[in-house]
Parts: C-alpha cells; structure tokens; sequence
C-alpha cells in the first residue's frame, strides 16, 4: 500500500492499467474497463475514485514508449523493439491499456462502508485536478457518513455553475436541463425539473431541507428523489455548503 492509500489522503495519483482483449473475456466485457481495479480497491478494503481519462492500443501504447524512449532514431531497432512490445500483448491477451487517475483512501474503521466511484472522463477538464479530486471525495465520504446534516445546511450554487435549457420554439416547458460546471471536471449533466428549481431557490436564506419538500410540493417529486438528486449535485460540486 502507497502513501496514496494512508489514512486521510486526498492526492490521486497518475496510473495505467493493462485490459484484457476480447478474445481473453468475450466482447461484450472488453470495454468493461473497471472491473479489474473495482476487484482490487474491493479486496484491499479501500475508500476509491479511478477515473479513466484515455484508452489506447498496444500498438498505440508501443508507439508511445519507443517515442520517449527516443528508439524511433534507428529505424531497425524501433521496428524490432515495436515488435517485442505487440508479441508480449498479444501472448498476454492484452486488448489494451488504460490512462487516468487513481485516488485511494484507508478508512477510519476496519468496518466502515465503503466509497468507490469508477468514471471514465475523456473530456476538457481545468488543471491541477488534485484539489477538486480531494474536495469531491471528502464531499462523498461526508454525504455517506450523514446526508442528514448536509440537508440541514444552507447550499448556494457554486460560482462557476450556469444553466443550460432546451426546447422547442413554442413549447411551454424544457425538454433538457443542464447544469454545466466552469472548473474542476467541467462535468454537464441533465437535471430534473425539480432540481432546476431548488438550483434556482438555493440562494442560502433555507437550507437543504426546507427547500426540498417546497420545490416538491410546486413540481409533484417525489422528495427522497429530490433529496437524492441534491446529495449528487453537492458531491460533485454543483452545490456548496
């Protein structure tokens, strides 16, 4: 176990991870990257966020190495070296290989529920992501240790959060909502109609839980729907205590 791992760490680290091809485990789970580390972070009984930012090829992944290696100088040693790398592969059945972001935490406790997230994010993203890694994982161990007292507090939109809406010329209501994030992962994601409101209510003057079952009552949601949509919206940085 890697510093990464201790108790109370919150700086991913960069990693690649070699993937079975199909011929190994069938097409269908050759793009189910995340099962192998999901099997390892599970065994090791760890807190875990590995976020897939790239796939390549062996021959992609060979080409990389012979590059920085600056092999490709004599032609006939590249070809060969090229060659070693694509025969190791193949002999191994490795489909290809995995670039990301790999964020390990011990818990507290030997019996303390776990948090696991595995995520592929292949698009633009502000860096250093360290410190919205750290930020976004000490949000989700605090909603699984107690969404109730996250409820309790006020939440306003982050700053760099707009809203996005959809719809046709003369229709009376949206058919896509999108909260979309200026920092950090970037992320965009849809929201429901009725977290649009609490988004558009959440100003600080009431917390959490006494907004959410007056958004409910205007839109017809149901409020642990709401409640659950909100608990999202605030660990992936939507939304700030």
């Amino acid at each position: 176990m890697n510093d990464s791992a201790a108790s109370g760490a919150d700086q991913p680290d960069q990693a690649d991870a070699q993937q079975p091809g199909a011929d190994q485990i069938g097409a269908e789970q050759a793009d189910v990257w995340e099962d192998r580390p999901r099997s390892w972070v599970q065994q090791a009984g760890l807190h875990a966020w590995v976020i897939q930012r790239d796939r390549q090829s062996p021959a992609q992944y060979a080409e990389i190495w012979l590059r920085d290696a600056a092999e490709e100088r004599d032609q006939q040693q590249y070809q060969q070296r090229y060659a070693e790398y694509l025969r190791d592969f193949a002999s191994r059945q490795v489909g290809g290989v995995g670039f990301g972001l790999l964020w390990l935490q011990k818990p507290d406790t030997p019996d303390a529920a776990l948090w696991q997230r595995f995520e592929e994010i292949t698009g633009d993203v502000q860096q250093p992501l360290g410190p919205a890694i750290g930020r976004t994982a000490e949000r989700a161990l605090a909603a699984q240790h107690s969404s109730e007292q996250i409820l309790e507090q006020p939440l306003t939109v982050a700053e760099d959060v707009t809203e996005e809406r959809y719809q046709r010329f003369g229709a009376e209501h949206p058919e896509v909502i999108i909260a979309r994030q200026g920092s950090g992962f970037r992320r965009a994601r849809p929201v429901s109609s009725a977290a649009a409101g609490f988004l558009g209510a959440a100003d600080g003057e009431f917390n959490a839980a006494q907004l959410i079952p007056a958004v409910c009552s205007l839109t017809g949601t149901e409020e642990d729907a709401l409640a659950a949509e909100v608990l999202d919206l605030y660990i992936d940085g939507f939304l700030s205590a």
